[in-house]
């Protein structure tokens, strides 16, 4: 179990990083995601598209579990 979430925390860490460095998360509100005051999490659009992706699909249920674990 301990080497799977590595693995998606990795794919996860990866995938953000491509989208930051390719300009799609940027700006001064530009964050992978934001959590309201109720403890809610919601996704940055762009982030949410490509765990939409056939490819991250897996990701997207563990994401919104994990991820501020992450940051």
């Amino acid at each position: 179990m301990e080497e799977e979430y590595y693995d998606k925390a990795t794919r996860l860490l990866d995938i953000i990083y491509d989208l930051v460095e390719s300009g799609q998360i940027d700006g001064p509100e530009a964050l992978p995601f934001s959590i309201d005051t109720s403890g809610e999490i919601s996704l940055h659009h762009v982030l949410d598209e490509e765990l939409s992706k056939d490819s991250n699909r897996d990701l997207k249920g563990w994401v919104e579990v994990n991820i501020k674990d992450l940051f």
